[in-house]
Protein backbone atom coordinates (compact mmCIF):
# COMPACT_ATOMS: atom_id res chain seq x y z
CA UNK A 1 0.00 0.00 0.00
CA UNK A 2 2.77 2.27 0.49
CA UNK A 3 3.57 2.39 -3.21
CA UNK A 4 0.04 3.33 -4.08
CA UNK A 5 -0.01 6.18 -1.57
CA UNK A 6 3.12 7.64 -3.12
CA UNK A 7 1.61 7.42 -6.51
CA UNK A 8 -1.55 9.28 -5.52
CA UNK A 9 0.26 12.00 -3.64
CA UNK A 10 2.71 12.55 -6.48
CA UNK A 11 -0.18 13.04 -8.93
CA UNK A 12 -1.83 15.51 -6.58
CA UNK A 13 1.44 17.42 -6.23
CA UNK A 14 1.88 17.52 -10.01
CA UNK A 15 -1.64 18.95 -10.47
CA UNK A 16 -0.96 21.58 -7.83
CA UNK A 17 2.37 22.42 -9.48
CA UNK A 18 0.70 22.77 -12.88
CA UNK A 19 -2.00 25.00 -11.38
CA UNK A 20 0.66 27.03 -9.61
CA UNK A 21 2.62 27.32 -12.86
CA UNK A 22 -0.50 28.46 -14.73
CA UNK A 23 -1.16 31.09 -12.04
CA UNK A 24 2.49 32.10 -12.14
CA UNK A 25 2.33 32.41 -15.92
CA UNK A 26 -0.72 34.63 -15.62
CA UNK A 27 1.12 36.80 -13.11
CA UNK A 28 4.16 36.94 -15.37
CA UNK A 29 1.93 37.90 -18.31
CA UNK A 30 0.30 40.65 -16.24
CA UNK A 31 3.68 41.96 -15.12
CA UNK A 32 4.97 41.95 -18.69
CA UNK A 33 1.84 43.82 -19.80
CA UNK A 34 2.41 46.40 -17.06
CA UNK A 35 6.07 46.80 -18.05
CA UNK A 36 5.07 47.10 -21.71
CA UNK A 37 2.57 49.84 -20.77
CA UNK A 38 5.28 51.67 -18.85
CA UNK A 39 7.64 51.39 -21.81
CA UNK A 40 4.89 52.60 -24.15
CA UNK A 41 4.53 55.68 -21.96
CA UNK A 42 8.29 56.25 -22.00
CA UNK A 43 8.39 55.84 -25.76
CA UNK A 44 5.61 58.38 -26.13
CA UNK A 45 7.41 60.78 -23.79
CA UNK A 46 10.68 60.45 -25.74
CA UNK A 47 8.84 61.00 -29.03
CA UNK A 48 7.05 64.12 -27.76
CA UNK A 49 10.24 65.58 -26.27
CA UNK A 50 12.10 64.87 -29.52
CA UNK A 51 9.44 66.73 -31.50
CA UNK A 52 9.61 69.66 -29.06
CA UNK A 53 13.40 69.75 -29.44
CA UNK A 54 13.08 69.71 -33.21
CA UNK A 55 10.52 72.53 -33.12
CA UNK A 56 12.81 74.63 -30.91
CA UNK A 57 15.73 74.03 -33.26
CA UNK A 58 13.63 75.15 -36.23
CA UNK A 59 12.56 78.26 -34.28
CA UNK A 60 16.19 79.14 -33.46
CA UNK A 61 17.22 78.76 -37.11
CA UNK A 62 14.25 80.92 -38.16
CA UNK A 63 15.15 83.63 -35.62
CA UNK A 64 18.78 83.70 -36.77
CA UNK A 65 17.76 83.88 -40.42
CA UNK A 66 15.24 86.63 -39.65
CA UNK A 67 17.82 88.76 -37.82
CA UNK A 68 20.36 88.23 -40.58
CA UNK A 69 17.80 89.35 -43.16
CA UNK A 70 16.98 92.43 -41.09
CA UNK A 71 20.65 93.38 -40.84
CA UNK A 72 21.05 93.01 -44.61
CA UNK A 73 17.98 95.17 -45.17
CA UNK A 74 19.28 97.94 -42.92
CA UNK A 75 22.55 97.99 -44.85
CA UNK A 76 20.67 98.54 -48.08
CA UNK A 77 18.57 101.52 -47.08
CA UNK A 78 16.53 102.95 -49.92
CA UNK A 79 17.27 106.47 -51.01
CA UNK A 80 14.98 109.12 -49.57
CA UNK A 81 12.11 110.01 -51.86
CA UNK A 82 11.95 113.66 -52.86
CA UNK A 83 9.65 115.20 -55.43
CA UNK A 84 11.53 115.48 -58.74
CA UNK A 85 10.69 118.07 -61.35
CA UNK A 86 9.80 116.80 -64.82
CA UNK A 87 13.01 118.18 -66.37
CA UNK A 88 15.28 116.47 -63.81
CA UNK A 89 16.50 112.92 -64.17
CA UNK A 90 16.32 110.68 -61.09
CA UNK A 91 19.57 110.57 -59.14
CA UNK A 92 21.76 107.51 -59.26
CA UNK A 93 22.64 105.73 -56.04
CA UNK A 94 25.70 107.36 -54.47
CA UNK A 95 25.69 110.30 -56.90
CA UNK A 96 24.76 113.86 -56.06
CA UNK A 97 21.70 115.36 -57.76
CA UNK A 98 23.15 118.60 -59.11
CA UNK A 99 26.78 117.61 -59.25
CA UNK A 100 29.26 118.43 -56.52
CA UNK A 101 28.24 120.57 -53.57
CA UNK A 102 30.63 123.04 -52.03
CA UNK A 103 31.16 122.76 -48.31
CA UNK A 104 33.06 125.75 -47.04
CA UNK A 105 35.65 125.19 -44.34
CA UNK A 106 35.23 127.57 -41.41
CA UNK A 107 38.11 130.03 -41.03
CA UNK A 108 40.88 128.84 -38.74
CA UNK A 109 39.69 125.22 -38.66
CA UNK A 110 41.01 122.01 -40.09
CA UNK A 111 39.14 119.12 -41.62
CA UNK A 112 39.41 116.15 -39.24
CA UNK A 113 37.35 113.53 -41.09
CA UNK A 114 34.73 112.91 -43.72
CA UNK A 115 32.36 109.95 -43.47
CA UNK A 116 29.28 109.08 -45.40
CA UNK A 117 26.45 106.67 -46.00
CA UNK A 118 23.73 106.30 -48.63
CA UNK A 119 21.86 109.41 -47.45
CA UNK A 120 24.41 111.93 -46.22
CA UNK A 121 28.01 113.05 -45.94
CA UNK A 122 29.42 114.10 -42.57
CA UNK A 123 32.26 116.63 -42.43
CA UNK A 124 34.06 117.08 -39.11
CA UNK A 125 36.02 120.32 -38.60
CA UNK A 126 38.07 121.38 -35.54
CA UNK A 127 39.20 124.96 -34.86
CA UNK A 128 42.25 126.20 -32.93
CA UNK A 129 40.27 126.53 -29.66
CA UNK A 130 39.38 122.82 -29.76
CA UNK A 131 35.67 123.17 -30.51
CA UNK A 132 34.23 121.03 -33.27
CA UNK A 133 31.88 121.76 -36.13
CA UNK A 134 30.05 118.91 -37.83
CA UNK A 135 28.37 119.62 -41.17
CA UNK A 136 25.77 117.14 -42.44
CA UNK A 137 25.24 117.28 -46.21
CA UNK A 138 22.16 115.58 -47.62
CA UNK A 139 23.22 113.73 -50.79
CA UNK A 140 19.83 114.05 -52.47
CA UNK A 141 19.11 117.75 -51.94
CA UNK A 142 22.50 119.21 -51.03
CA UNK A 143 21.08 120.79 -47.87
CA UNK A 144 23.78 121.46 -45.28
CA UNK A 145 23.13 121.28 -41.55
CA UNK A 146 25.93 122.64 -39.33
CA UNK A 147 26.21 121.37 -35.74
CA UNK A 148 28.62 123.11 -33.37
CA UNK A 149 30.11 121.07 -30.53
CA UNK A 150 31.84 123.27 -27.90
Amino acid sequence: MLAEDKKVTSEIEEKQNLQADAGGMERVAEELGTVADQHRGLKTLVLVLGLVLLALFVFVVYAIANRAAESFLTLEEPAAEFPIAAAEAPPQMGALVAGDFAVSRPEGSTLVSVTGNARELIFHFRDAAGSDLVVLVDRASGQQTPIRVP
